[in-house]
């Protein structure tokens, strides 16, 4: 499966997301421009956004193949020939939305139709992927968990029932199974890059557990400087690994005595073995006559076993650069898990950033700091 593919998938499933929720924004607010500037993506006006996401997904999904027919009345979803393509579908409602615009009923009225295409259509796309690669499909359901966190989310609801809540969207039974889905694409991205997904997801997930947090008057922008980070890392070739600076890892240096915790086990029975070797050379320099007898018959019985000084001194050299490339490898998930996430200031300060989704492997959450 090409890896191209794969990326294409999860922003099929983004755009799916993210074209209902600029539509259901509001497209007020367009911008001024004077001396025929080319605007930059971000100085788009919101009408000029929705239209571009619109495009977008319509490539895709061609590209894809999932761009089937309907029926044209936006009822049930068809493959027939010569009827409209739902591209063309979407163009429509999309079109009712914008002349709707002003008038609040008329407006809510074209989104519910616009809201049930799209699921409709939704549903298509799954039972094409379902059979199809697996990834592809994973792919797709991840590009719309993390857009419907963005999009969708209802700030003000916490009642699981309704599925625009904190505890729906951003819930451990959710969180789990974006980040499973999240380790079945590590053959299409670094490790890193997952890592720091996952552990950001996480981190949101704690905001979403929190009154406190998720209260906050800078969660909105908070979450959407977020969703910048996850739509780059899941739909283009930045690597996590491209968010650290130097600075990062040179303030972070102190991370190394908290990461060096984790491989406690290890480093005391290296500690050992440095303390054994010293007592060898000691007796060897004050009993050498004895030492000598016993360090021949010694020699002779290890070399039974192919086992040698130069031997001894490979695997104990092998261990410490093992050692030291797992302490290296976890540190570097801690500082792409912090550089990823984006939190409203009081969760920063209370989530233990140096604990952030450190284990993947771990059920349990992180603990937070007092």
């Amino acid at each position: 499966m090409d890896r191209a593919e794969v990326l294409a998938a999860s922003r099929l499933g983004w755009l799916m997301v993210e074209v209902r929720g600029r539509y259901e924004a509001g497209l007020e607010g367009d911008t001024v421009r004077t001396h025929f500037i080319l605007p930059l993506q971000p100085e788009r006006s919101p009408k000029e956004r929705v239209i571009e996401v619109e495009k977008t997904l319509k490539v895709i999904a061609t590209k894809l193949g999932v761009d089937g027919a309907t029926n044209g009345a936006g009822g049930k979803l068809k493959a027939v020939v010569g009827q409209l393509s739902k591209a063309d579908k979407l163009t429509q409602l999309g079109t009712a939305v914008l002349d709707a615009n002003k008038e609040e009923g008329a407006k809510k009225t074209a989104c519910t139709s616009l809201a049930k295409f799209l699921f409709e259509w939704d549903t298509s796309i799954q039972d094409t992927f379902a059979y199809g690669n697996t990834s592809i499909a994973d792919a797709y359901q991840l590009g719309k968990g993390f857009a419907e966190i963005r999009w969708m989310l209802n700030a003000a609801s916490v009642d699981l029932a309704d599925h625009r809540s904190w505890p729906f969207l951003l819930g451990q039974e959710r969180v789990d199974d974006l980040t499973r889905l999240l380790r079945r694409q590590l053959p299409y991205y670094d490790g890193l890059t997952i890592h720091a997904l996952a552990a950001s997801l996480w981190a949101w997930g704690q905001v979403a557990a929190n009154p406190q947090f998720r209260q906050a008057a800078d969660v909105p922008m908070a979450l959407e400087r977020q969703s910048v980070n996850w739509h780059d890392l899941l739909m283009t070739d930045l690597s996590a690994g491209a968010l650290l600076t130097p600075e990062d890892v040179i303030k972070n240096i102190g991370d190394w005595f908290v990461v060096l915790r984790k491989f406690w086990g290890l480093a005391l029975i290296s500690a050992i073995g440095l303390v054994v070797a010293a007592v060898g050379v000691f007796f060897f320099t004050t009993h050498p006559d004895t030492v000598s007898k016993i360090g021949g018959a010694l020699a002779a019985a290890l070399g039974l076993f192919g086992i040698s000084a130069a031997g001894i001194q490979a695997r104990l050299k092998t261990t410490a650069n093992g050692l030291l490339d797992q302490l290296r490898e976890a540190l570097y998930q801690d500082l792409v898990a912090a550089a990823a996430t984006v939190l409203p200031n009081e969760a920063a300060r209370k989530i233990n950033r140096r604990a952030r989704g450190r284990d993947l492997k771990w059920r349990a959450a992180p603990p937070m700091m007092p």
